[in-house]
């Protein structure tokens, strides 16, 4: 009698770990990205640089 209302009550647990888990990992690929994001955007402003300044012969 009193099961369904137990397994309803696990399901919602489970439910809410794995919305959980997801948020943990979504921040976590968040915070990863950030620096790599800003270490391209730097790498690309030195390459610039570097090119208006004619230490490097590329041509882009």
């Amino acid at each position: 009698m009193q099961f369904k209302p137990t397994k309803h009550k696990n399901l919602e647990y489970f439910a809410a770990w794995d919305k959980k888990i997801e948020n943990t990992w979504m921040s976590m690929l968040a915070d990863m990205a950030i620096p790599v994001i800003i270490f391209l955007v730097l790498n690309i402003f030195t390459i610039a640089i570097l090119v208006k300044l004619n230490i490097y012969n590329l041509s882009f």
